[in-house]
């Protein structure tokens, strides 16, 4: 997630406007909750496999 400045108090309507004209064209990203979904065992084999193979290095 991007992170952004302070918010100002005009930009509710801005913000709806811009959510409202991403529904009209589409750009919608659908949520899939791995619970329910049951693949939540493999996210979490698929999690700890990158761990292992890819260590991060500590500066």
């Amino acid at each position: 997630m991007a992170l952004v400045g302070p918010r100002k108090p005009g930009d509710g309507p801005k913000d709806a406007q811009v959510i409202l004209r991403m529904l009209q064209i589409g750009a919608v990203q659908v949520f899939h909750d791995p619970l329910v979904a049951r693949t939540s065992d493999t996210q979490d084999l698929s999690k700890t496999c990158e761990m292992v193979t890819c260590p991060r290095t500590e500066l």
